[in-house]
Parts: C-alpha cells; structure tokens; sequence
C-alpha cells in the first residue's frame, strides 16, 4: 500500500506560524498588562489607590493624572472627583497627556479617545512610556535606546564577578542565573549562589530571586517565574523589574518611596509640568511658533504592544520643537472632535428618551 504523507500541507503551516504569533502576542499583552499594574500600583499606593482591571480604571483618566502628579510632583488637577460624563472623561485625559507632551515623553499615536474606549494595546504603549523615560531613561536623561544600553550595562558590571553572560533583557534572564546574582550582588550572602550557578531548575532559581528581591531588598514582585517561563521574555517587562535594582542600589537604604520624595534618583528636571491651564499655554506657543504644516501620525507608533523590534525603530533622535507641537495640535483636534461627537451623542440620546415618552 501506498504510504500515506502526514506532512502538513504550507496552508497547514502558515496556519500553524498564525496561531504561534497570535498565541506569543496574547502572552505577552498579559505579562505587559501585569508587569505595567504592578508598576503604577506601586506609584499609586502612596495615595492608597490601586488599579484593578487595567483598561476599566485607566479610562476616565484620574488614574492618569494621580500618575503624573505622584511623578512630576506637582498638582495638575484640583478636583479629584471621578468625571462621570464622556465629555469630561476625554477632557481628563488630555490633561494628562498634555502634561506628558510638556514633560517630553513620548505620547505619537495615543489619543485621549483610545483612551476612554479603553483600547488595551493603547493603553499599555502609554504605560511604557511612563516607564521607559522615569525609570529607563532616568528622567529623559537619555534616548529610549540608550537607555537600555545603560542599564544592560550596569546589569553587566554588577554579575560581572559570575561571569555570567549578558547580551539582551530576554534570553538572558531565563535560566534565572542572573537575576539571582544581581540580588546577591546587592545583598551578598542572601543566596547561595555556588548551587544557583550549578542548577539546571530555572523556575527555582527565578522564585528564589524574585523572593529575596522583594524580602530583602523591598523590590515589588511585578513578576513571576512563569512570565519569563515563556521562551521569550517580553523585553520591556524585565526592563521595568530590572530598573527597580538600579533604584535600590542608587539608594541602598531609602525605600522607593522615599527615593522619589527626596529626588535621590529621579532627576525632575525645573519647571516641567504644570497646572493643565499652563501646560495648555505652553503647547499654544508651541503651535504659533511652528510653521503652521500638517502632518498625519502614524496610529501604531510605540503604541501597539511593545516588543524588541521597537527597540530597533527607536533611533535615539530627539524630536524638534515643531514636530511636537503638531503632534500636539494634532491630538487636541481628535480629542476636540471625540467631545463634539460624544456631545452630539448625548443630544441624541436625550431625544430618542423625549420620543419614547411620547
């Protein structure tokens, strides 16, 4: 009898690369969606707040604003009261990313109207740009790029007497080695790290990293060993934890709290963000000083999940006063539009229930 082929057909294996691609992107938006709360609640426990479901208590924008007022150290809201209506919830977080744009972190493709819709992959892209410029690129001291250089080598310098080899923030970390000894080297004696360098177990050696990090050293468990567990830990994530190290060891004996009270790490720079009235006028004169052109921005720029091939889009350039100024001009229109639609909706809303009355 003819043998019969149980090769799969090339429709069968793009089928198969599909579900791979789609199955390692939902992966990562969950360790993203975990990494990213973990890291603002940390922020928002100095006001006794938390964030729950990531995309719900994101989208009114208090959040937002409680964020940027515990990094930026300054009031950009009087009122605290939750905006209930759309038009007030669009309203909110243009503040915020108002106040973002005057600070300089990076905001291209996130409107206020992805925002309130509560668009998951939006929301993380903005999340990460939070992180990536207080915590990466120590308060915009640095391009997004050099950023990461700088902390992969400090990661470098500090596991150097392990001779364990660091090229990147994913495959690096798996075997949970290096993590290990980036806690020992903070806290020397705490592992035993002549049988963490021999074990073959990395799911044991993540736990015991991630253990002592956060016993020891009061580093919050952000992540579990099941997240790096993954074949390709998501970049941006052990970047974010990784960071965390680099505070303490800036400050071994403030807590992070303390750390951004003082500015011990964080460097603010003067003047940065203000009340939103004044962050306003600052994009105006922004807007009259540029050269009145239009430009459309691409909706998926650092916005979509965030992975190692944006790492390699991010060339490090600063952008020109008046590129920003569009940017800016450019949401405020969208966020101009999305309140006259939501107010449009509304009239239509009150009209339909007048009908139904009748």
């Amino acid at each position: 009898a003819q043998a019969v082929s149980m090769a799969p057909s090339d429709e069968q294996r793009q089928k198969l690369l599909a579900n791979d691609e789609q199955g390692n992107l939902l992966q990562w938006i969950a360790v993203q969606r975990k990494t990213f709360t973990g890291w603002a609640n940390v922020l928002l426990s100095s006001r006794m707040l938390a964030i729950d479901v990531l995309e719900d208590d994101l989208r009114d924008g208090m959040m937002l604003v409680h964020l940027l007022e515990i990094l930026t150290e300054k009031q950009l809201l009087k009122n605290k009261r939750p905006p209930r209506s759309r038009i007030q919830q669009l309203q909110t977080v243009t503040v915020a990313l108002d106040c973002m744009d005057a600070i300089g972190v990076r905001t291209q493709g996130i409107s206020s109207f992805e925002i309130v819709e509560g668009n998951l992959k939006i929301i993380l892209g903005l999340l990460w740009s939070l992180v990536s410029y207080y915590q990466i690129q120590e308060g915009g001291q640095r391009s997004v790029l050099a950023g990461k250089r700088a902390l992969l080598v400090w990661v470098r310098n500090q596991v150097a007497r392990f001779e364990l080899p660091v090229s990147n923030f994913s495959s690096s970390f798996l075997d949970g080695k290096v993590l290990c000894a980036l806690v020992d080297a903070l806290v020397p004696g705490e592992l035993a790290m002549r049988r963490v360098l021999t074990s073959h177990d990395a799911e044991r050696n993540l736990e015991r990293a991630f253990d002592v990090a956060e016993r020891a050293l009061s580093i919050p468990r952000i992540l579990d060993p099941a997240d790096l567990l993954v074949g390709k830990p998501d970049e941006t994530c052990v970047m974010t934890y990784v960071s965390f190290f680099r505070m303490r060891w800036a400050a071994p004996d403030v807590s992070l709290a303390e750390q951004r009270a003082q500015k011990t790490y964080l460097n603010e720079k003067p003047a940065r963000a203000a009340p939103a009235g004044t962050i306003r006028k600052l994009l105006e004169e922004k807007d009259n000083s540029g050269s009145g052109k239009e430009e459309e921005e691409s909706a998926a720029v650092a916005a979509v999940v965030v992975d190692e091939a944006a790492f390699a889009s991010e060339d490090g350039e600063e952008e020109d006063e008046e590129e920003a100024a569009r940017v800016a001009a450019k949401r405020r229109d969208e966020a101009r539009e999305a309140v006259e639609a939501a107010a449009r909706w509304a009239i239509a809303d009150e009209e339909a229930a007048r009908e139904d009355e009748r």
